[in-house]
């Protein structure tokens, strides 16, 4: 397929201006404790050609422990291997640039310091970006299951990807949006899958194989996604009982066995993950209690999790709220795919709910544990909104979004702003910090920050020119 019919194509123009939106407002390279635990390990596997990060590790962090676990005396990224492996052919082709162009003191960082920002950075174009935005397009795709109106497909898309914090997380490098992506990529193939058996057509053997891989491959990037894939298994058993599951049971193995084996190989034990193995002393203590750092959900966190304002899914996308409605509405017609939705959303929920240690204290922007689940919430969203489009949804809509352009606007640099443990961040810093300083984004924030000072008024200049060139770029997509 030529380029020009390709870029014709409804999907290639939705990620397009997703994926553009997503580089204007890219975060989260300046420094950040997750995202530097993994990626060190990236540098480590192509420097060194070990998991060990011991020559990465700052002199903070062999203090605080930061994200890093530790064993037998070395450090390792604190989460599970996907993210770091995962960015290892991009390293692989930066580093000899990297290497030679960068130097020591720069801006008043560390050579090592430097890399980081650089391939934090590189990563989030080519891959959390990137993937976040054909999130986007399978968002696109699988609606057209429940709604025939391109209208209502398409605001669902760009509501998921501009009215959630799913903004603001798929401009960084984060484990639970590129999870996400093949979490969500498996629910397709499946749907795709069921529709052909409908069709009394026989499945092919490579979309089983491509589903049962990609619903693995989300767990080696984030460890309780294996409860996501349970339910997706348990999805396609409502459709398909016979030999030809094992293409999928044989493929969704592969992955999981991989990281048993890292985990035995590296910690000498096929169940002792990176994240129970904290060098971090207080998520260590909190982390070994209870099942895996788990217990059972209260009632203090089921609110917290929900409605609060410190970290409720539904205070921060309100639009969630007409999901629920949605799921009422067409659960009749797709009671299994519905019944999908919920069991995930649902298991997602509970298990952060019991969750022991107070990650909420961490001064994240709304309820970022659960953005696995917010694919799949979105998805009843076209149905609610083909039937009724009145002020309430319309109103929803525009409380979500003025909430996630907040967080896209200051994220990280809201935090030096305000303590962590702050009740209500969205009222007491964001909305104070958008009085006071108007438009911004990350990048102008951190260049304010760290190394020269901006004054506010040229800072709104620059975003509402960088808005211009946008709009003009949208346009020309869509024209």
């Amino acid at each position: 397929m030529k380029l020009r019919n390709l870029l014709e194509k409804r999907e290639a123009k939705i990620f397009l201006t997703i994926y553009i939106v997503y580089l204007i407002f890219m975060t989260n390279f300046g420094g950040n404790f997750m995202a530097d635990s993994m990626l060190s390990a990236t540098i480590s596997l192509v420097e060194k050609q070990t998991f060990v990060i011991n020559d990465y590790v700052s002199e903070v962090c062999k203090e605080t422990g930061c994200d890093h676990a530790v064993y037998n005396g070395n450090y390792y990224s604190g989460f599970a291997p996907g993210l770091s492996i995962i960015a290892i052919p991009l390293y692989l082709i930066s580093f000899p640039f990297l290497n030679y162009f960068l130097e020591d003191g720069l801006f008043r960082n560390t050579k090592t310091e430097l890399k980081l920002i650089a391939i934090n950075i590189i990563v989030t174009i080519f891959i959390s970006s990137l993937l976040s935005a054909l999130t986007s397009v399978l968002i696109y795709k699988i609606s057209s299951n429940f709604t025939n109106n391109e209208k209502t497909r398409l605001l669902v898309t760009f509501l998921l990807a501009f009215s959630t914090i799913y903004f603001l997380y798929s401009t960084g490098y984060y484990a639970r949006i590129i999870a996400g992506f093949f979490s969500i990529f498996a629910f397709y193939k499946l749907i795709n899958i069921k529709k052909e058996l409908l069709e009394n057509k026989k499945p092919k053997t490579k979309n089983l194989l491509i589903a049962g891989l990609s619903s693995s491959i989300a767990i080696t990037m984030d460890y309780p996604h294996v409860l996501i894939s349970f339910v997706l298994f348990i999805y396609l058993l409502s459709f398909l009982r016979e030999k030809r599951i094992l293409y999928y049971i044989i493929a969704s193995i592969i992955p999981v066995a991989l990281i048993l084996l890292y985990h035995y190989t590296i910690f000498e034990n096929p169940f002792a993950t990176p994240e129970h193995l904290r060098a971090n002393q207080a998520n260590y203590e909190a982390l070994v209690k209870g099942i895996g750092g788990f217990s059972y959900p209260s009632l203090e966190k089921l609110y917290l999790y929900s409605f609060s304002p410190e970290r409720g899914i539904f205070f921060y996308a309100p639009i969630f709220l007409l999901s629920l409605y949605g799921i009422y509405l067409g659960f009749k017609k797709h009671k299994a795919e519905f019944l999908t939705i919920i069991f995930i959303f649902l298991s997602t929920y509970l298990l952060y709910s019991s969750n022991i240690w107070p990650w909420f204290f961490d001064g994240s922007f709304g309820p970022r544990y659960l953005l696995v689940a917010f694919p799949y919430l979105i998805l009843p969203l076209s149905i609610v909104l083909e039937k009724s489009k009145n002020i309430l949804a319309y109103f929803l809509i525009l409380v979500s979004s003025i909430i996630s352009l907040l967080g896209a606007m200051f994220d990280r640099t809201a935090l030096w702003t305000y303590s962590y443990d702050i009740k209500n961040p969205l009222v007491n810093s964001y909305i104070p910090l958008f009085l006071e300083r108007g438009f911004s984004n990350y990048t102008l924030n951190i260049i304010n920050y760290k190394i020269f000072n901006i004054p506010v008024y040229l800072i709104n200049i620059i975003f509402f020119a960088e808005l211009i060139v946008l709009f003009l770029i949208i346009k020309k997509i869509w024209k």
